[in-house]
């Protein structure tokens, strides 16, 4: 038995059924010079093969698996099953992203990983992170605390020091006694 013959058998056990007097069996109009053989029946390389090069497995009676892909899985990391006994490898995250179900998704960083004690901070996934307030006595420099330290001066909201009371020119957060931050 010839080996497109037994292409054709095979692709009748696969449900394919194209008999030689089908419609279907005729009813290809070209082919692909070059175009990969698939197991349906059809001489898809112009070679006057039917189904040959093992597309169809002659060996077990059975069409061979086609295995899934990561984009028809809607994955973008990890691995997983191709659906034919094999693993599919479909890459990894970048920095900032962590894999979760195949998925790559942001982790947002938090004020302890960037080091920050005061202030706000993009969070690296499109939001903001509130890092607190410093204590009395200092001010958030660059989302640090820093001990405010005027001698003989006195110490403006933002942190600068000034040789006159009130810090004129220096526009402060208004406390809740009516006062400026600025003493």
């Amino acid at each position: 038995m010839t080996e497109s013959v037994r292409g054709l058998l095979l692709a009748v056990l696969c449900g394919v059924f194209f008999a030689l007097g089908s419609p279907a069996a005729h009813a290809q109009t070209s082919c692909v010079p070059g175009q990969a053989e698939v197991c349906n029946g059809l001489d898809d390389d112009c070679d006057q093969l039917v189904d040959e090069g093992g597309v169809c497995r002659m060996d077990t009676g059975t069409c061979p698996c086609l295995p899934t892909t990561c984009e028809a899985e809607n994955a973008s990391c990890g691995t997983l099953p191709d659906g034919c006994g094999g693993t599919l490898e479909c890459g990894g995250c970048g920095l900032g992203h962590s894999c979760t179900e195949n998925v790559c998704v942001c982790v947002p960083r938090t004020c302890g990983d960037v080091g920050a004690t005061c202030g706000q901070l993009a969070d690296g996934c499109g939001g903001y992170l509130s890092c607190g307030s410093c204590p009395n006595g200092s001010n958030c420099s660059q989302n640090q605390c820093v001990q405010l330290t005027c001698p003989g001066m006195y110490t403006c909201c933002d942190g600068s020091c000034s040789t006159v009371k009130g810090c004129p020119g220096i526009a402060c957060d208004p406390r809740p006694d009516g006062g400026t931050q600025s003493s």
